[in-house]
């Protein structure tokens, strides 16, 4: 759930100025890559003021009278509709009264054929006053949009308010649309000379936002200058380009510009996000110069909507796209166009975003249900599978629906879910072996080390009814041996006894239970009965008590007293678990046959006996490999005896103490 809900905090980044965005959008790049190009709209033919338009006419500018019959020879060849990519906005002065008297009378006064001085007086005579010859090109042809341009610098206007030729452009709101303006407001505007402006059919905002990465990737369908709404040219090439009337054409503020049947989706700032087709010259183009000449066939532009713009070095804009790093600014033109023709606008809305939601809890949800299951190479295997899971959708979205889908966020969830997961997995593993060592090293001081593992790593509380064998021992006198001792060697009496008691019991497989001060108890078949654990237990016993023999060597060596312990044995059923709290317990054996071995132990100083071993024992011991040999050094009671806490007497059999 946390990594969901970073999930979608992170979305909303990728919509703002961020880096995230920027990483976002480079992602954005590789999937029109991987995608390829793109056939484009029929209909669509640039007029490029190419490198040889330029060295044909000298100059840029170009001049207007040039434009002028390109207006005129794309009208001749029934050019649907005519784009002007070129910002007129500065007025050409005309050539005053006295020079065009004076060309007049030279030309008149040169013969009327076949003095070619006659002919650069003709052309002198009509660039007299380029504006108006351009402006009634355009009005002829009555099929030309012009564009202007809304700046945000002060500077960078010829015009502060807004001409009522722009104002008549405006696009009408849809019903219960805010009226307040989207996106960054203008100081001015770029206007065409009135007198070309006056001409043309239709007139469109070319105003140009880049990215955040310096990469033009959205156009401005409609832009808003108060409370009015004025369309782009691309968006008024499309629209006369379809037939459709300016009363059909609709503005929904932070979802769509509708221009009848056709819709160009917006995202909620009214970006119309650039479905590139490939690189520069992917759109069908023609040079000015081969326009002029007359060398362009009538085909080509016979009802097509024809954009005229610089391509030539210095000449226009040129942007970084995912195809090209200098894609004429006029092609960038031609592309909005396309797509809204197409109806392959690049979809990123609001319908977009949710689907981009549902994915991040999606895949955050697989992530943490699938990952960290097993190993870190299942985590990793989990973790590239939903990224791949998730590029595929977003590819396929791409490709067939146009949608532009969040690529880095839900795969960065997909993985840092899995990522938590693992760590959370690693990290309880981490506890668990700390948990298992701290087991171990609190079982292996009552285990033998072949038994630690098998109990440390046991599930849950381990409780269970089973035959084993007992062995209790307990120091003889040791009131009067450790009284005369201070603490500290009383402490290393006992503990050096009990390291002899747990030797002796681990030698022969058995489980030390716990120490009590100055006695022990000890089992054999825990957790594991086996056939044997009679005969161990009395091995160990024997194996004790020879220890304690060379120990009282040791002692007697030193001036001291021989330490001698009393050894209960006795075999049956007992119950082996747990039991403690919740936060401190410990393993034990309980059950009679506990209780007969400790109360066996207590009879060894009234029968003189090293040990005393109960006829149960023994039988089990008898039919052990070995067993016959060891019993034979043990001396039956002449009577069973009845010990405390039991109504039935017992068959008893004790080891004697050796002679002195």
């Amino acid at each position: 759930m946390a990594a969901a809900l970073l999930g979608i905090a992170a979305l909303g980044l990728t919509n703002q100025a961020t880096p995230l965005r920027a990483v976002e959008l480079q992602a954005l790049d590789w999937r029109f890559r991987w995608r390829g190009p793109l056939p484009p709209n029929d209909a669509l033919l640039i007029v490029a003021i190419d490198d040889r338009s330029i060295a044909r006419f000298g100059r840029w500018p170009l001049p207007r009278t040039r434009i002028a019959e390109a207006v005129e020879r794309l009208a001749a060849l029934e050019a649907r509709v005519i784009g002007m990519d070129l910002l007129l906005s500065e007025a050409t002065p005309p050539l005053s009264p006295e020079v065009v008297e004076g060309l007049l009378a030279a030309r008149d006064a040169l013969p009327t054929t076949g003095d070619p001085r006659r002919g650069v007086l003709d052309a002198a005579l009509a660039q007299a006053d380029p504006d108006l010859t351009l402006a009634t090109a355009i009005t002829a042809a009555g099929r030309v949009v012009m564009p202007f341009a809304f700046v945000f610098a002060p500077e960078d206007a010829n015009t502060r308010g807004v001409p009522d030729f722009v104002r008549r452009s405006a696009y009408a709101l849809a019903l219960g649309q805010p009226d307040a303006p989207v996106g960054p407001a203008p100081a001015g505007l770029v206007v065409p000379a009135p007198r070309l402006a006056g001409g043309s059919a239709a007139l469109g905002h070319v105003t140009l936002l880049v990215d955040v990465d310096g990469s033009l990737r959205f156009s401005l369908p409609a832009f808003a200058d108060g409370r009015a709404w004025y369309p782009s040219l691309a968006i008024e090439l499309a629209r006369l380009g379809a037939g459709i009337g300016r009363n059909e054409a609709l503005v929904r503020v932070g979802e769509a510009v509708e221009l009848g049947p056709l819709r160009v989706t917006t995202d909620p700032g009214m970006r119309q996000y650039v479905n590139y087709l490939g690189p520069a010259g992917t759109i069908a183009t023609v040079s000015l110069v081969d326009l002029l000449d007359g060398v362009v066939e009538a085909g080509r532009v016979r009802d097509r909507i024809v954009l005229i713009g610089g391509t030539a070095a210095g000449t226009g804009d040129r942007f970084a796209t995912p195809f090209a790093q200098r894609l004429p600014g006029v092609e960038h033109l031609a592309t909005v166009v396309d797509n809204i023709l197409e109806s392959r606008v690049l979809v990123r809305d609001r319908r977009s975003v949710a689907v981009d939601g549902l994915g991040v809890v999606l895949l955050a949800t697989l992530a943490a249900l699938v990952g960290g299951r097993h190993s870190i190479t299942w985590s990793t295997a989990t973790a590239l599978s939903l990224a791949a899971a998730w590029f595929v959708t977003t590819q396929a979205a791409f490709e067939r629906a146009h949608w532009w889908l969040s690529l880095i966020v839900p795969t960065g969830v997909a993985v840092g879910a899995v990522a938590a997961v693992e760590t959370i997995r690693i990290a309880a593993e981490q506890r668990r072996r700390r948990r298992l060592e701290w087991q171990r090293s609190n079982l292996a001081r009552y285990f033998p080390p072949t038994l630690v593992d098998r109990l440390a790593e046991d599930e849950g509380r381990l409780e269970r009814t089973q035959p084993a064998a007992v062995l209790f021992v307990d120091i003889v006198g040791s009131t009067g041996l450790l009284e005369p001792l201070p603490p500290a060697d009383a402490m290393a009496l006992l503990r050096a006894f009990h390291a002899r008691v747990e030797e002796a019991v681990f030698a022969q497989g058995g489980v030390v239970d716990k120490f009590m001060g100055d006695g022990a108890l000890a089992c054999f078949g825990i957790p594991d009965p086996a056939p044997d654990d009679a005969l161990r237990a009395l091995r160990a016993a024997l194996g004790l008590q020879a220890r304690l023999g060379a120990w009282a060597a040791e002692r007697a060596a030193q001036g001291l007293a021989p330490v001698r312990a009393g050894i209960g044995l006795h075999y049956g059923e007992v119950l082996a678990g747990d039991i403690g709290g919740h936060r401190q317990f410990q393993f034990t054996v309980i059950g009679d046959t506990v209780n007969v071995a400790s109360r066996l132990e207590a009879l060894t100083r009234r029968h003189d006996a090293l040990a005393i071993v109960s006829d149960a024992l023994v039988q089990a011991a008898r039919s052990a490999d070995g067993g016959p040999e060891l019993i034979e050094r043990l001396q039956p009671l002449p009577e069973p005896i009845t010990v405390r806490g039991r109504d039935r007497p017992l068959r008893l059999w004790r080891l004697p103490r050796p002679a002195a």
